[in-house]
């Protein structure tokens, strides 16, 4: 079977996710005037990961109405920085939130040798595609 088309996973396959959220954080932090340490680091990666899987299994934010997924979204990702924080309102968390993603698009940390495999495949005229949900 001749393959054209490749499709990857972003997170832990082509970029160190966790890297990426420690960045990320790390700015948060920053924006907050806190400082950085491993200790809250990881009780912030226990959160979020704990977080978005207790959101998969509630039903609450599937019966809001929202005026579009964006601001589903943004509800979700507010929430998230409002439980770690305890003392954010609702439009400082979404500030927050915009800060944490802007970092995860600026700093990206790719596994070792993802780029020399893109690289290999774009040279070979295959067409190459990246997934993520997140």
């Amino acid at each position: 079977m001749d393959y054209k088309v490749i499709v990857f996973d972003l997170d832990d396959t082509l970029i160190d996710n966790n890297e990426n959220i420690k960045c990320a954080f790390r700015e948060v932090l920053n924006s907050r005037n806190e400082k950085w340490n491993n200790d809250i680091f990881k009780k912030f990666a226990i959160h979020d990961k704990n977080y978005w899987a207790r959101r998969a299994k509630n039903e609450k934010l599937k019966k809001e109405k929202f005026e579009s997924n964006e601001k589903k979204a943004e509800h979700a990702r507010a929430h998230r920085f409002m439980e770690f924080f305890e003392d954010l309102e609702y439009q400082d968390a979404v500030k927050i939130n915009n800060i944490y993603m802007e970092a995860l698009k600026e700093n990206i940390v790719m596994i070792d040798g993802a780029k020399n495999i893109l690289s290999y495949l774009k040279s070979k005229n295959y067409i190459i595609v990246v997934a993520t949900n997140g």
